[in-house]
Parts: structure tokens; sequence; C-alpha cells
């Protein structure tokens, strides 16, 4: 979470075509007692980068 927007930055600078959908993923959406990241941390961020945001668990076939 700490790299993203530098990883952000990385990706602008490398791809010109400004119609590129950057997306971001949330993953083990399911184990909220050993989360890191606050959960209005990550859409906040993506809003703030202009990047979509899904929290999603692969384990429990869940996306938000």
């Amino acid at each position: 979470f700490d790299l993203i927007a530098q990883l952000h930055q990385l990706v602008v600078r490398t791809h010109t075509d400004r119609s590129l959908p950057i997306i971001m993923v949330a993953n083990k959406a399911d184990l909220l007692h050993v989360r890191h990241v606050d959960a209005q941390e990550g859409p906040l961020l993506a809003s703030a980068l202009g990047c979509s945001f899904y929290e999603v668990s692969a384990s429990e076939d869940y996306n938000q």
C-alpha cells in the first residue's frame, strides 16, 4: 500500500496513452481481523490517483 502512489507515477510516466485504465485491487477482504490498511484508505487513495478501487476475496468469491 505504501508504494502504490510511486507505482502509479511509474505507470503514468511509462504509458503515455491516458486512456489506459488503472485499477487498484485489495485482496483478502474476508480477513478483516488482520487488516493492515483502514477500509477508507484504499478508496481515498484510488480517488486521489484517479483510479477505480475494488476490495476482493478470492476464497469467499466476494468483490465490492
